[in-house]
């Protein structure tokens, strides 16, 4: 099986109404560290890239979380997103492959966001307001994702004993191309809007 093949099994099997909250963790687990594994796998290879920006609109319900969710997964997989002033759009900067991974990522989890948060109707205490409930139960569920992507992004560099310095300078080579984007972008914070 292709190896792609079997990151996109497991993230349909995760976004499965049937799939357990205790069956969907490892799938997500094993399908994020593919993914970062195989992503550096294709960097050592030599595969040139170039850096791009890739506008996306991310809408309602939670785009704000949703936004959250997409810069951090982005974040950990080398890519930089700026949301300009008086835009509704949100730029992710970073080579071809990243953003792609990022993106797939991304696309499954709010799925399995939407299916989770469905489930989480037959508990939700009686007294408390349904809106206050569900933006809670986002939160936590995007703040859970963007550890476990961290963690699990964190493995597969280990593992893959990939470089330091050939990531840093792809981080800079990602950096460089906002600020040119940007010319009045003059300091990079991690997350930060222009």
């Amino acid at each position: 099986m292709d190896k792609w093949q079997e990151i996109l099994k497991l993230l349909k099997r995760s976004e499965d109404s049937s799939t357990t909250e205790r069956e969907r963790i490892p799938l997500v687990d094993q399908a994020e560290y593919l993914m970062a594994k195989f992503g550096f796998e294709t960097i050592v290879s030599g595969n040139t890239e170039e850096v791009r920006a890739k506008s996306l609109g991310i809408k309602n319900p939670y785009a704000l979380k949703k936004n959250v969710l997409l810069n951090n997964i982005g974040i950990a997989f080398g890519c930089v997103s700026v949301i300009p002033k008086n835009s509704d759009t949100f730029l992710m900067f970073g080579y071809e492959g990243d953003r792609a991974r990022a993106l797939m990522l991304y696309n499954s989890l709010v799925i399995q966001m939407f299916i989770g948060l469905h489930q989480a109707q037959a508990v939700k205490p009686v007294a408390m307001h349904g809106k206050k409930y569900n933006s809670l139960w986002v939160n936590n569920y995007i703040s859970d994702e963007i550890a476990r992507v961290q963690r699990n992004v964190t493995q597969a560099k280990r593992d893959s004993k990939i470089g330091e310095l050939l990531l840093r300078n792809r981080h800079l080579a990602v950096i460089t191309e906002v600020t040119n984007r940007f010319s009045n972008f003059t300091e990079y914070k991690a997350g930060c809007s222009v």
